[in-house]
Parts: C-alpha cells; structure tokens; sequence
C-alpha cells in the first residue's frame, strides 16, 4: 500500500512539474518564440521526464523540503496562537505564570486516557527532582461521557475544594486503573478528602462549562484532535512523552530563560 502510495504521488509530483515547466517555457520570451520549434520543447520535456525517473530520489527530496516548511509554517503560527492566547493557557492557581520567566509544562489531558496517565506518571517524577516547573493540567475530554463525567468532577473540586486536595483527586483519577463511572469517581474523591455533595452539586454549573469550553476552543485554534498534548517552550508536543524526552525539553527550556535572565 505505502509503495503505491509513493509511486502514485511519484507520476503526480511529475505531471504537476511538467505542467509547471510548460507555464514557465511559455512564458519565456526566448523559449516562447517560434525560434524554438514545439519538436525542441517536446524533446526538454522528454529530457526531463527522464531524468526524474532516473533519479527519483529528487521527487523523495522535494517532498521533504516542502514538508519542512510546511512544518517550519506551522510552528511559527501556532507560537503567535500561543503569545496572543497567554492568559487563557498559562492561567494557573488565580495567577497567569509568564512563560518567559517559568518552566511551565500545560498539558492537555482526557482522564480515560492511557498515554495521559503514561505521560503524567513521567511528569511528576521529574517534579519531584525539580521544584521550579510549574504543571497546568487543561481537562480536554474527548473520550466519551465517562471522560466529560471524570474532567467535570475534576474542574468541581479544582473550584470548591483546596488546591491539595483536588491535586490528590487529579492525581488518583491519573492512577485508576477503572473506567472512570460516576460510582468510580465519588470513591475516588471520598478517598482524595474531597465533599462528594458539592462535587455532585456543582458538576453542571456555568463555570465548570465555561473551562471546559475554553479549553476546547484553545485546543481547536491549536489544532489539537488528540491527548495528551504539550505545551513546552513555546512548542506544542502531541502525543507520549518519555521522562527522558522531557528531560531534554525542560533542560532546553531552563537555559532560554537563564540566557535570557543573565
């Protein structure tokens, strides 16, 4: 499949470069004229059809240059999304952190999620190590009701409960093993220390939509379909990543701001 994938693309890459040429050569003055019969330009074209099919690795070539910078395009707009969007992604405990000055790890998660909980796991072992990372959790639930259900309950104790004990909550839901029912859930919080009453209470109320909304409306000028994904240094990281592979993103991170603070 992925070879005729290629091939395909291969015979279109070389058809759209012909017609490109053939714009090109007609709009040559030189080339354009009769001085140059249509038997010539036929035969430059044979010419270079063969030299592709000869060394199709060009095509491979062309194909990662374009993708580069595609690539290159799109980190720069979502680094403009991220400047404008400051105090809606870096909103954390009542205070807007400065990315420019905090290592600040936002990550968005669907609490169902296996690789969220992976990733989250590898998190907090580097928190441990490193008491100057700040880590913004956006409930981003995409994984059916039961996820609504679990980020609701979350974003609940996040706004009635203290800071600890909706960390502990957060923190257990990370490490259930379970679908995350609603019985699941209120076990959870009994066992985090939260009120199960006003948990259920508040479950539905205008500002826990108002997060879950902001969130998804973050999530779709960024283009994020799928969790866990980053934000780290500006960059937007999508999918798993390894506690090495934060390591190395973090120790990038610190420099910026240690070259910038010197």
């Amino acid at each position: 499949m992925e070879k005729f994938m290629f091939f395909k693309f291969a015979q279109n890459f070389i058809v759209a470069l012909l017609c490109w040429l053939a714009i090109i050569l007609s709009k040559n003055p030189l080339l354009a004229s009769s001085e140059i019969s249509e038997k010539a330009k036929d035969e430059l074209f044979v010419l270079i059809e063969e030299y592709i099919l000869k060394n199709p690795e060009i095509i491979l070539k062309a194909f990662k240059k374009l993708e580069n910078k595609e690539l290159a395009e799109k980190k720069i707009r979502e680094k403009q999304i991220i400047n404008e969007n400051i105090k809606e992604i870096f909103h954390t405990n009542g205070k807007i952190l400065n990315p420019e000055k905090n290592i600040i790890i936002v990550a968005f998660v669907d609490l169902n999620c296996a690789y969220c909980k992976k990733s989250d796991y590898e998190i907090r072992k580097i928190l441990k190590l490193h008491k100057d990372i700040h880590y913004i959790i956006k409930h981003f639930p995409i994984l059916g009701e039961s996820s609504m259900l679990a980020a609701r309950a979350s974003i609940s104790i996040r706004l009635e409960e203290d800071f600890n004990v909706y960390l502990k909550f957060y923190n257990n839901l990370m490490m259930s093993k379970s679908k995350l029912s609603l019985t699941e859930i209120e076990r959870i919080a009994v066992n985090s220390g939260a009120n199960t009453d006003i948990m259920i209470r508040t479950l539905y109320t205008n500002k826990v939509d108002e997060i879950i909304n902001a969130n998804y409306k973050v999530g779709e000028m960024l283009g994020i379909a799928g969790t866990p994904t980053f934000i780290i240094n500006g960059e937007i990281y999508r999918g798993h990543l390894e506690g090495y592979e934060l390591e190395e993103i973090i120790n990038t991170y610190r420099k910026r701001i240690q070259k910038k603070q010197s």
